[in-house]
């Protein structure tokens, strides 16, 4: 989606909120598929659809009926992963498992019905995904840190250019969550 009046659109505007939300919830945390950012993207939409709620193994992850498959907000992990290794960090572009075997067509299927419920295609939520663990993990950035670096690439999916995350998104933080320090 490209955007010509430079202002913020409204998929980067929901994911902003989802993650204050996440922020004040406390469901916000790296290295877990369902806490991540993609984690708490795809949980509020899960939410927000309110389609056939089947519950969720604990508070962050959220559960639902599609087509007769459970789906969770951890299964878009089946498309995509951020991985570390001795020699730094790499985003696994193929399907891949934790575990590194090849994920299955159903797990993959899961994965798509998972990220549907998103404002974001597989390649950005991919980028998202490596932007956050990256930023925590290697870069020891804190989690608002790394959201800030999520909502600067955010903005360039849709061609922002007059505004920056500090502008729509730390600033926020900083009246409405608690104090950067």
């Amino acid at each position: 989606m490209k955007n010509n009046k430079n202002i913020i659109t409204p998929r980067v505007s929901k994911a902003i909120d989802i993650f204050l939300d996440a922020l004040n919830e406390g469901t916000l945390k790296a290295g877990r598929c369902s806490t991540c950012a993609v984690g708490n993207l795809v949980r509020a939409g899960m939410l927000l659809e309110g389609k056939d709620i089947a519950g969720g193994y604990c508070k962050d992850t959220v559960a639902v009926t599609v087509d007769g498959r459970n789906v969770s907000n951890r299964d878009w992990r089946w498309l995509f992963l951020t991985s570390y290794f001795s020699i730094g960090t790499r985003i696994l572009t193929e399907p891949v498992q934790s575990n590194g075997q090849n994920s299955t067509d159903e797990e993959i299927r899961r994965g798509r019905i998972a990220i549907s419920f998103t404002d974001f295609t597989e390649e950005e939520l991919s980028k998202i995904e490596n932007v956050f663990e990256v930023s925590i993990s290697r870069d020891n950035k804190t989690e608002v840190q790394a959201l800030a670096a999520v909502v600067d690439l955010m903005l360039t999916f849709d061609d922002i250019t007059s505004t920056s995350s500090e502008a729509c998104f730390v600033n926020r933080v900083k009246k409405n969550v608690f104090p950067i320090q």
